[in-house]
């Protein structure tokens, strides 16, 4: 997760509201991409379970493949990260769905927007199903601030199978918010921080309305379209997606 960037074309610091999107799956946690089954949560105990079972033969390649991906990925280097360091040091620990140290990083961007933003859950986790672990998110990274913090508001609620269902949901809300009933209808400036990464998925190209979405210049330009013409508005989306392949050619895809 990178730090908020210089989105000046917005207006100044001062005047210019930032409202930043929040994904938590694959953006506050790390996630391995599993076939067509649930991503793989990449936490203390997968961690050291597939550690454990090095050269150890597995009873099926699906159980095989799971191994070597979580194998790899603890030893793999985060985008922008020092050298050194590898997606270990962002395992959840024991009970948690969440890394403390990508929480600790979503309070950091938190505290650079300044007094004049507002933070929306655009997560799966915005479903009732999941309260009690948005409470416990908000309340560690109340402690990484070091005073109270909650989310603002949430995107619509909506069945999202794919990386287009949920650009399109916070698409709905931009344009919400630049809508005559709106806050930004007149043109006052607003920032869009959008943390993602889209289900797991690379942006290669999949298609959100009438838009090919093939790069994240292509996501930003997508989302500034939902507001009219007139409105001020700057986007930048965080991708929070890697993917590489092993030395086998197994290929391993995380957010």
């Amino acid at each position: 997760m990178a730090p908020l960037a210089d989105m000046s074309d917005a207006g100044t610091v001062a005047d210019a509201e930032t409202v930043i999107f929040v994904d938590i799956d694959g953006v506050l946690n790390v996630g391995v991409k599993d076939q067509d089954d649930a991503p793989l949560l990449f936490n203390d105990s997968n961690r050291e379970f597939a550690l454990g079972q090095r050269g150890r033969r597995q009873a099926n390649k699906h159980d095989e493949d799971c191994v070597q991906k979580l194998m790899s990925v603890a030893t793999q280097c985060p985008p922008s990260h020092e050298e050194g360091s590898s997606y270990s040091d962002l395992t959840c620990a024991k009970g948690s769905h969440v890394s403390q140290v990508l929480s600790k990083r979503l309070a950091q961007i938190v505290q650079a927007a300044g007094p004049r933003k507002s933070v929306v859950l655009s997560s799966n986790w915005r479903k009732p199903q999941h309260a009690h672990r948005v409470r416990k998110l908000e309340a560690e990274v109340s402690r990484h601030l070091g005073s109270e913090f909650a989310f603002d508001a949430r995107t619509r609620p909506a069945e999202e199978r794919c990386a287009a269902d949920r650009l399109r949901c916070i698409g709905d809300y931009v344009e919400s918010l630049c809508s005559p009933k709106g806050r930004f209808h007149d043109g006052r400036p607003l920032r869009l921080l959008v943390l993602e990464d889209f289900f797991i998925t690379p942006l290669d190209g999949w298609s959100c309305g009438n838009s090919d979405i093939d790069s994240t210049a292509a996501a930003e330009a997508y989302l500034l379209n939902r507001a009219p013409s007139s409105a001020n508005v700057a986007a930048k989306l965080v991708h929070t997606y890697h993917e590489w392949c092993t030395p086998s050619g197994l290929r391993v895809q995380v957010g």
